[in-house]
């Protein structure tokens, strides 16, 4: 966080426990960069300023309502406009409201510490 990802806002005695800069499958068509960051009450995405500035939107769940970290297999597509994100497996975090796609380095890696952390086990 800093010049270029804005800094999360955190509630009073909360503090960032976990974090991995993401580009987040925001629409079919765009696919978003930033940090993607755990605290103690909630897993949130804060997009980079540029992405910002140009409609890239921030996204949070509350850690309870996660109900699974998971790898998103690739999709063969023609890398176009966004779609090139699909050529690589993701990061997918469920929620009730629906299912969030992260591009990350290491996903296999990403996906069980992020499991890990969520479950209450050790951080990564």
């Amino acid at each position: 966080m800093g010049v270029w990802i804005a800094r999360v806002q955190l509630n009073r005695d909360e503090s960032i426990r976990w974090k991995k800069t993401a580009n987040r499958q925001q629409s079919e068509w765009r696919a978003v960069g930033g940090l993607l960051c755990v605290t103690g009450e909630r897993i949130g995405f804060q997009p980079n300023r540029f992405d910002a500035r140009t409609g890239g939107e921030p996204w949070q769940a509350r850690l309870n309502d996660v109900v699974g970290v998971a790898i998103h297999d690739k999709q063969l597509d023609v890398p176009l406009l966004g779609k090139a994100g699909k050529l690589r497996n993701r990061l997918r975090i469920a929620t009730p409201s629906g299912v969030e796609l992260f591009v990350v380095n290491n996903v296999a890696s990403v996906a069980a510490d992020l499991d890990a952390l969520l479950r209450g086990g050790p951080q990564g």
